[in-house]
Parts: C-alpha cells; structure tokens; sequence
C-alpha cells in the first residue's frame, strides 16, 4: 500500500527538470499497474479510483509500443515524449501537456484529446479515427500519412500543420 501512495506522489510531483529516466519509468510502471486492476487484480489501499497516472507529470518520458489503452490522463505533462507506436486507444489527455510529443505510428482510436496543446508534435502515421480533438492548440503538427476519419477537430487551431496524404473523412 505504501509504494502505491508513495507511486502516485512522485507521479504527480513536478521535477525541476524533465528527467526522462523517471518519467519513463513511471508512465510503464503506471500502465503496468493500471491494467492489472481492470483485470481484477487487489486494489491498493487508500485507492478510491480513478487513474493513476492522472495529472502525472511525465515531460520526455521514452515509452515505445506500450499499450496505454483506456488510461486517463487528464491535463498530464507529457511535453517532449517519445510515445511512437503506443496504444492509445479510448486514452483521455483534456487539457493534457503535449507540446513536442512523438505519437508517430501509434493508435489513438476514439481518444480524448479535447483542449490540449499539442504544438510541433509529430503524428505522422498516427491512426486518429473518431478521436477528439475539439480547440486543441495544434500549431505546426506533422499528420503525414495519418488517420483523422471521423475525427471532431471543431475549433482546433491548426496553423503550420502538414496533412501530406492524411485521410480525412467524415471530418
């Protein structure tokens, strides 16, 4: 119970600086033990729901092919990231730090990116269908080859971004 509290405080405390190593670790550590709860496994004591890594402060975390599938994040820094090839599907990032993040590859179906700033991120092969990116602040982003079918991108602001052969159906 006690590295579970102790967990959660260094997720959400801010660093002085963006020290990928620990934000790394807590972005796979946090999804590990996010998964194990939905599947049924012992709630830690003094947990009362919600996400774990919700809030978390995780500015240049390295974390290739995790899956993230269905994980909250809420208004998270992941400023400077390097996410590519994630399962991001049904993830929620409202408000969330995204400035510089690498999503390049990864799946972000039906995820919830409404009201986050995602400025000079790299989406590029990304598959966004039916995301939601309602006024995101999305300046200069890279969608090469990527998949917005569907997506709500009412309000966005999106100037310098590229959509070099980006589908873009039902948008």
């Amino acid at each position: 119970e006690q590295s579970w509290l102790l967990f959660r405080d260094v997720a959400i405390s801010r660093r002085e600086r963006a020290d990928h190593v620990v934000s790394s670790a807590i972005l796979r550590e946090g999804a590990a033990w996010e998964h194990q709860i939905r599947r049924g496994a012992a709630v830690p004591t003094g947990w009362v729901g919600g996400s774990l890594l919700f809030q978390a402060q995780l500015a240049g975390a390295r974390a290739n092919n995790l899956d993230l599938h269905g994980i909250q994040f809420g208004a998270s820094d992941l400023m400077g990231a390097d996410l590519s090839g994630t399962d991001c599907t049904a993830c929620g990032l409202l408000g969330g730090h995204l400035d510089g993040i690498n999503l390049r590859g990864s799946i972000l179906e039906s995820a919830f990116l409404a009201e986050a700033s995602m400025n000079g991120a790299d989406l590029s092969f990304a598959r966004l269908t039916r995301a939601v990116l309602r006024k995101v602040d999305a300046a200069d982003v890279t969608f090469l080859q990527s998949d917005l079918t569907g997506a709500d991108l009412t309000g966005a602001r999106l100037d310098g971004s590229t959509f070099s052969q980006a589908v873009l159906l039902e948008t």
